[in-house]
């Protein structure tokens, strides 16, 4: 395997997510910064969706993201272009 692939394959998208419950009981917003594995530089452009809908966002050039994830979900679908795409429980 070439170092370019494990790369790739060691790209675990350090995913730190923040939670804070919003005024409304209904959803509750969920930020944070994906970086890569191997640099921990942010990634720009990472397309973030709520598991199970066409709902999300992308990340800004600082790899920071914003999403308000409604009452009962908890999975979310984190791709960029290039790399493995992962799921992530936010239930911590």
């Amino acid at each position: 395997m070439t170092k370019f692939y494990a790369t790739k394959r060691l790209l675990l998208l350090a995913f730190l997510a923040l939670l804070a419950f919003g005024a409304n009981a209904q959803s509750t917003k969920v930020t944070g910064v994906v970086r890569s594995a191997s640099d921990s530089r942010p990634i720009a452009g990472v397309t973030i969706l709520i598991d199970g809908t066409q709902r999300g966002t992308t990340t800004d050039s600082k790899g920071q993201f914003l999403l308000e994830v409604p009452r009962g979900k908890h999975l979310l679908q984190v791709s960029f272009l290039g790399y493995k795409p992962r799921t992530i429980d936010i239930r911590g």
